[in-house]
């Protein structure tokens, strides 16, 4: 019984970092949020960076802001970071069509204290 449930935690674990080692992502240099909104309607906060950043992702529509989803585990740790008052450098999804509402989607987020 023991053994069994081993197997299955070292399975689930194998699949999870396949996962994450699978996800494409590319960082940003650091940055100054501008303005952050916050959609009731979509669920995803919606960060403006003071200046342009490149688009990454060429699949995603949408440039002038970067999205983040309320449905990540850490939803509450990343938004503290994004609204730290701090520069903010962030990782986007570079995977095909990984995009919300057409905009980049954050995956990580990194403050420069």
């Amino acid at each position: 019984m023991i053994i069994m449930r081993f197997i299955k935690i070292v399975i689930i674990l194998f699949v999870f970092i396949s996962n994450l080692a699978a996800a494409g992502v590319s960082p940003t240099p650091y940055f100054s949020i501008d303005k952050i909104r916050i959609s009731d309607n979509t669920g995803y906060v919606y960060i403006k960076p003071t200046a342009p950043i490149s688009k990454l992702n060429s699949t995603c529509e949408k440039a002038d802001l970067l999205a983040l989803s309320n449905n990540y585990d850490l939803f509450h740790l990343l938004y503290s970071a994004a609204d730290s008052g701090k520069q903010i450098k962030v990782w986007l999804s570079t995977d095909a069509d990984d995009c919300l509402g057409g905009y980049q989607k954050i995956r990580l987020i990194e403050v420069d204290f």
